[in-house]
């Protein structure tokens, strides 16, 4: 597999995970809302479903005819699957392979969730002020995320 494909990979994958999205945006909440210390268990609890998540679009990308999702958090089964078809199977179909770089997916976006967890515990004052306003801002840039990706 040529490096600029990994590379592209990756940027693609920050990209995703960082980007406003359910489990993003409930992590940023939670934060402002209780803190760091009671949102703990949220956090593992994202951090965990993201990596079954994504082993899951693995075994998809792997056997597509063999396997029916349930779309809880499409973001991310969109994310795993656009990411392996687009940057992957063109040079390995290896269910390890796949395997493989859904868990770099999932830690990228733990990495991601974290960065929100801690943007959260820096506004938290300001946010619990304009908790309104933001969430209106966060909910419109979500909607433009799910209007780009229908156009």
């Amino acid at each position: 597999m040529p490096g600029y494909v990994i590379g592209n990979f990756f940027i693609y994958s920050i990209i995703n995970a960082y980007t406003p999205g359910p489990g993003n945006i409930l992590a940023l909440n939670t934060v402002t809302d209780y803190g760091c210390k009671k949102g703990k268990p949220l956090f593992w609890g994202i951090f965990a479903g993201y990596y079954v998540v994504q082993i899951i679009c693995g075994v998809f990308v792997f056997g597509v005819s063999a396997f029916l999702l349930q779309f809880v958090n499409v973001k991310i089964y969109l994310f795993g699957i656009t990411a392996l078809t687009g940057y992957i199977t063109d040079y390995s179909a290896s269910l390890w392979i796949l395997l493989l770089f859904e868990i770099i997916i999932a830690t990228i976006g733990t990495t991601a969730t974290l960065t929100w967890v801690g943007m959260g515990a820096l506004l938290r004052k300001a946010y619990q002020k304009y908790y309104r306003v933001i969430n209106i801002i966060l909910a419109l840039i979500l909607l433009e995320c799910v209007y780009s990706m229908l156009k």
